[in-house]
């Protein structure tokens, strides 16, 4: 079953997102440096309007993935609010300034998303060994890596993408994302044997 996760930066965009078929919205704003955390207004009336499952982003600025433990603590008390919201899940991604993810950080968040789906976002793209990452992810029990197989676009990047996903051998979603469209999505899916799919435009 192929499962198309719509990234919506906004209220409407989420609406006609679910009019149009999305199965999975990832709610953001700020799309316009690659999406924030949306403001608690946001959470709620989307929570409250939008039936398929939704996933929040949780990332507090633009810009590195590499954040202040005051940051952090931040991104746990929304977490927090998603949980008591009924989010299906979060988007997060955490790194070392070695280009590594930062296992602390990433462990904390997956204590505190206990029964929640935990979708690690594009900052994999920045990690210095994605195979590496890759399986400290499986490890904790991260449900997905969203991913563009490294720079530029998911198309760019196809065989890094096919390698992924054999690699995960169905210990872990890998998601691709970046220049994916509904008019593209199902080549991408042919030539990489992945199921599910991201973008502002995937449906």
């Amino acid at each position: 079953m192929i499962i198309r996760e719509a990234c919506i930066g906004s209220f409407e965009m989420a609406c006609i997102a679910e009019q149009n078929g999305a199965d999975r919205l990832e709610v953001c704003e700020r799309l316009d440096i690659g999406g924030v955390t949306p403001s608690l207004e946001m959470l709620i009336m989307t929570r409250q309007k939008i039936k398929i499952p939704l996933v929040a982003i949780i990332r507090p600025r633009g810009g590195d993935f590499i954040y202040t433990p005051s940051e952090f603590d931040g991104m746990l008390k929304r977490i927090e609010r998603c949980k008591v919201l009924s989010y299906n899940g979060i988007a997060v991604g955490t790194l070392t300034r070695h280009g590594e993810i930062d296992k602390s950080y990433m462990k904390a968040v997956m204590e505190a998303t206990e029964g929640m789906e935990v979708t690690f976002h594009m900052a994999f793209d920045a990690c210095k060994d994605m195979f590496e990452s890759m399986d400290f992810l499986k490890e904790i029990g991260v449900k997905r890596i969203l991913t563009k197989g490294g720079k530029l676009s998911a198309f760019k990047n196809i065989d890094q993408i096919r390698t992924l996903n054999l690699a995960s051998k169905d210990e872990i979603i890998i998601m691709p994302g970046g220049g994916v469209t509904k008019d593209n999505y199902l080549e991408l899916i042919e030539k990489t044997g992945v199921f599910e799919v991201h973008g502002t435009k995937i449906v």
